[in-house]
């Protein structure tokens, strides 16, 4: 069974993801905002 090393890639896969979606949300959120400003 290769459940850790398969557990381990998942893990630091979902991390990468979403520290990128989190770091893309709070990029365009302020870009968002500046966008609309009236």
């Amino acid at each position: 069974m290769h459940w850790l090393p398969v557990a381990r890639c998942l893990l630091s896969s979902l991390h990468i993801c979403i520290k990128y979606v989190t770091e893309a949300f709070f990029t365009l959120q302020p870009a968002r905002t500046k966008k609309t400003p009236d």
